[in-house]
């Protein structure tokens, strides 16, 4: 396997938990891994995988009576998710992602911040030291919020990257995906340089390009006289103040509901009779999807 799935832990977690049935979540990129894992974890338990979507730390899944083994994330530093039967599997990838640093170097500027996902944050120190060896200082924070890795952002919590932003002429992205990259950088108001281990690719993601597509996403909602304000019951992803949203919406003249949905798609939305949606579950359906749904879609920091 081109991952580590530290299998041998994962089975001496079960044995100590005493454990019998355990519950597989893996995220979509490693689903094609399950046949395998559930083989291997045969021999000690009797596993189930978990087919569901499951789209980050954030999107745990349990089962009464079993244990959930959640392949891909680091733990979730969030109180809704702390105190369940969950066991985080990082998943180490064994990409070199030197080469691809390397390629990046032209791009970067001398003080380079390093950002990166749970897949790769073992491999910080080589990058770190790669960055010296070649003139650049290097920057890693550890932020205060869902994250809880050193150098590690989510696409919902960037705290890792703020805590040098002022120190820093840009970030250094290692990771595929333009969900992380394209909130950071809104976020730090500065440029990222994403390196792609799997496809060997660099490519600049700047400031203003979350500026443009907020500001079209705000255009296409602005005619709108219907809100849905989107709620998710994932643990993870509960947001239980909306008021404040709905306050804004009706300061606005716009009529506010509220609707809970657990899985959003373009269909189910293009089906609801409402103008237009405020989601407070993950960003990443806004930030990452918006094109593909007919109707408007906002985060709820969009409402001005």
């Amino acid at each position: 396997m081109e991952y580590d799935f530290e299998l041998d832990y994962v089975k001496k977690q079960i044995h100590e938990r005493k454990a019998t049935k355990v519950l597989i979540q893996l995220p979509e990129g490693l689903k094609k891994y399950g046949k395998e894992i559930l083989d291997e974890l045969s021999t000690v338990c009797d596993p189930v995988l978990s087919a569901d979507p499951c789209f980050g730390a954030c999107d745990i899944v349990t089962m009464l009576g079993y244990l959930t083994i959640h392949f891909g994330h680091s733990e979730f530093n969030h109180p809704n998710t702390k105190n369940q039967p969950v066991i985080y599997v990082n998943v180490k990838s064994s990409k070199n992602v030197i080469p691809v640093v390397e390629k990046a170097l032209p791009q970067l500027g001398k003080k380079v911040g390093i950002i990166t996902t749970a897949q790769h944050v073992h491999t910080i120190p080589e990058v770190k030291e790669f960055l010296k060896r070649n003139g650049k200082e290097a920057f890693t924070g550890k932020g205060k919020g869902f994250a809880t890795q050193e150098a590690q952002i989510l696409g919902c919590d960037v705290n890792s990257a703020l805590a040098v932003a002022k120190d820093v002429d840009c970030f250094l992205y290692i990771g595929s995906g333009r969900f992380h990259p394209i909130g950071m950088s809104g976020k730090t108001a500065k440029p990222v340089i994403q390196a792609n281990p799997y496809s060997g690719e660099v490519s600049l993601m700047k400031p203003e390009a979350w500026d443009k597509e907020m500001h079209i996403r705000k255009e296409k909602a602005h005619k709108a006289e219907t809100y849905a304000i989107i709620t998710c019951s994932k643990p993870g992803q509960h947001f239980s103040d909306i008021s404040y949203i709905r306050k804004k919406l009706e300061a606005k003249g716009k009529k506010a509901y509220t609707i809970n949905l657990n899985l959003i798609t373009p269909n189910v939305l293009d089906y609801l009779p409402f103008d237009a949606f405020v989601i407070t579950a993950c960003p990443r359906i806004v930030l990452d999807d918006w094109k593909n749904y007919k109707k408007p879609i906002l985060l709820p920091g969009e409402i001005d």
